[in-house]
């Protein structure tokens, strides 16, 4: 039992910190949802042309490969074509058009009344990874993560408010198949917080249980349609220039379903795309175009995100790690010319944070 003076000391410090945030209260914040970025321009306008009209070109010649038949519907309907060796190829013309068809207007929402603006340089911060492991804090070593320790991680973001949205940081181990691991991940980020939520979604046939959970978050299916508070990531693509076709079928079905879709390329320099800036920074675009096209091609008003993150690979340390010019690890060309590539169009876009994978 804590002695008078401690208890004292306790009451003493509970009563400054409620002091400390009354005089701060009127005060403005660090760093506040939709903030202006975009400032860091490493790429001239000359030069966000030439890539752009390089995208195009790529995705007029030589194409993406293992598109799903309802990707070759849409896309063909529109203009394009399928070539013999099972190729679909974008006319520069469709390109451009869904470009200048996307919506410009989206926010996401969260269950707390805060809306984010994703359109135009509006910098939001948010967790993000996938960590399969967690140092144990009790023993000091490293196990799998389970659902208990994605929930806590959302517990605690929901307190944080310098972080704005929620994406999920550790996957469920503990789940014992696909569609546990869906429905676990939904529920343990939803249970943990009131704040916009991304997560990714292993297999199409799970997105109608993950929709359910969403749907009664909400209290209907209307109503989550009107305010989606989830966003599905979806790397719909595995470079170089292929379609991802299970990611590509879940991405349908989230639009269907009334989500907000990020579709993220992931090349690694020198591996799975060009080693130079350039051509690693062209093919992440034209490959998160190719996704977005289609997309669109769906359904004109989906909330559809450019969302490339591209990597560069180490190969003496036999790891690809996202570019930070920071840390010194690579040049950052690539994943800030892929968010000028956004600027160009005005597309919204999801700038992903460097981290080690």
């Amino acid at each position: 039992m804590a002695s008078p003076a401690v208890r004292q000391e306790r009451r003493g410090r509970s009563q400054r910190r409620k002091e400390r945030a009354r005089d701060n209260a009127d005060q403005p914040q660090a760093v506040w949802p939709g903030v202006h970025g975009g400032r860091y321009l490493p790429l001239t306008r000359e030069e966000m042309d030439r890539v752009h009209a390089a995208v195009l070109d790529l995705l007029s010649t030589l194409g993406i490969s293992q598109a799903t038949p309802s990707m070759i519907d849409v896309v063909c309907g529109a203009g394009g074509r399928l070539e013999d060796g099972g190729r679909l190829i974008y006319p520069k013309d469709l390109v451009e058009r869904a470009v200048a068809g996307f919506r410009r207007d989206i926010k996401l929402f969260s269950r707390r009344g805060e809306t984010l603006d994703v359109c135009g340089p509006k910098v939001h911060t948010s967790t993000g990874g996938g960590a399969p492991s967690i140092l144990d804090m009790d023993t000091g070593t490293y196990r799998q993560t389970t659902a208990a320790d994605l929930y806590d991680a959302a517990r605690i973001v929901d307190r944080m408010d310098h972080i704005h949205m929620f994406s999920r940081p550790a996957v469920c181990t503990d789940a014992a198949d696909p569609l546990q691991l869906d429905v676990n991940t939904i529920y343990a980020c939803l249970a943990g917080t009131d704040k916009h939520v991304c997560v990714s979604v292993s297999d199409p046939a799970n997105m109608p249980a993950v929709a359910e959970i969403c749907y009664l978050a909400a209290g209907g299916e209307d109503a989550f349609r009107a305010r989606p508070f989830v966003t599905i990531m979806c790397t719909h693509v595995v470079p170089p220039m292929r379609f991802a076709t299970e990611s590509c079928a879940v991405a349908e079905e989230a639009i269907r379903h009334g989500f907000p879709v990020q579709y993220i390329s992931a090349g690694q320099m020198g591996a799975t795309s060009p080693v130079t800036l350039a051509g690693s920074l062209v093919q992440a675009v034209a490959e998160t175009l190719a996704g977005m096209v289609a997309g669109w091609l769906q359904d004109p008003g989906a909330a559809l995100i450019f969302a490339p993150k591209p990597l560069v690979s180490d190969i003496r340390r036999r790891r690809a790690s996202a570019l930070d010019a920071a840390r010194g690890t690579a040049p950052s060309v690539p994943t800030h010319g892929s968010e000028r590539a956004a600027q160009r169009s005005h597309a919204p876009a999801a700038c992903i944070p460097p981290h080690p994978l």
